[in-house]
């Protein structure tokens, strides 16, 4: 199979869009209220440790993905047991993903429409994504990302006047004490959810730096997302911002364009969907080449279909409503923490070792 290659502002992209993903439409963790925007930025700080350990995986091991990492590392049996597990978390969260954005699809746009017809045809537009090759997914990104930025930047410059700045005070105020709760949540969901991108980095090329893409990645991906919370709270005001659901679509609403659009939610919501678009696009990525792994096939592309197929089941199926998929979000944080952090630092531990070990008996010949 030929050896697919990214740049590295391809990568950067590709984070960027990940991490604003489903999180610009659900609006992010709302528990802090007029804090949310505090809360986020300690979650960011949080992640960049994290982001190091994903980095060095892939600095330790150039050309190879997770997968292939994990084998070398653990044998057949054990590794086999930490790919089914990460394998899985790549096919939940993509399920996950899909049904985020179909139910908000469904809610704003085609409330008439049966929920499984516009997974199928999110799903069938990430099976062409991902059977076109990452490098082709890594030139569309790079288009993308401007596209969104400018996309929420707009959306800033004209709801300026209806800002209501008091809306952010007090400042540590009466729901401080859910700062930490809220930085967790919004650690796992979206920031360290990046841990995916451990399984498609072994197409940077060797001479670029995993830490800098990570780096300028994330903090695009979260710059954006901060602007959108700050967005949201002065436009909507609390209690609005915290008990409405999808906040991000409900602050847009509010922005009139004079007299040529009197909304623009429509065009915003498909700028939206162009970073879950990615985001879906990674899980499916992921969870291809952990099967492909698991069943010792060559071209992860094969199984892009199954991998597919198994998303949509799990979306479908794994919330009854709306309601319930917010409450999930809850849970995921502590769901997601294996997978996140446990996980990496265990692989990445048993990688320094067993280098130092080879480094120790090279030495000593």
């Amino acid at each position: 199979m030929i050896k697919e290659v990214i740049s590295s502002k391809q990568g950067a992209s590709i984070i960027a869009l990940f991490v604003v993903g489903s999180t610009i439409v659900l609006g992010g963790n709302t528990d802090a209220m007029q804090d949310s925007w505090i809360a986020f930025i300690i979650a960011y700080l949080a992640v960049l440790p994290f982001i190091w350990v994903y980095s060095r995986l892939i600095k330790l091991y150039p050309g190879k993905d997770i997968f292939d990492i994990t084998s070398e590392l653990f044998g057949n049996i054990l590794g086999k047991i930490i790919i089914v597990l990460f394998t899985w978390y790549a096919l939940h969260l993509g399920g996950l993903v899909l049904r985020n954005f179909s139910e908000f699809i469904q809610l704003v746009a085609m409330p008439e429409t049966p929920q499984f017809v516009i997974f199928v045809f999110m799903a069938m537009s990430c099976i062409y994504a991902v059977k076109s090759g990452i490098e082709t997914f890594g030139k569309c990104a790079l288009i993308f990302v401007p596209i969104l930025i400018f996309a929420v930047i707009f959306t800033v410059v004209l709801g300026f006047k209806d800002f209501e700045f008091k809306n952010l005070l007090p400042v540590f105020g009466d729901y401080a004490w859910k700062i930490p709760s809220s930085a967790f949540s919004n650690f796992s969901f979206p920031l360290a959810e990046t841990v995916l991108m451990t399984a498609i980095f072994s197409s940077l090329k060797p001479k670029d730096s995993p830490y800098k893409i990570y780096f300028w990645g994330l903090s695009i991906g979260a710059l954006t997302v901060l602007i959108g919370i700050l967005r949201n709270i002065l436009l909507l005001g609390l209690p609005i911002y915290s008990n409405t659901l999808y906040s991000s679509y409900n602050a847009v609403k509010l922005v009139i364009m004079g007299q040529f659009f009197s909304r623009i939610e429509g065009i915003i919501s498909t700028n939206f969907l162009l970073a879950g678009f990615v985001k879906v696009s990674v899980c499916i990525f992921a969870g291809s080449k952990g099967l492909a792994k698991l069943f010792n096939i060559d071209d992860y592309k094969r199984l892009v279909i199954p991998s597919v197929l198994i998303m949509i089941t799990v979306g479908f199926i794994v919330y009854k409503g709306t309601i319930q998929m917010f409450e999930w979000i809850n849970v995921y944080k502590y769901y997601a923490l294996p997978f996140q952090v446990i996980l990496p630092l265990i692989i990445l531990i048993t990688a320094e070792i067993k280098i130092r070990i080879t480094q120790n008996k090279q030495t000593a010949e």
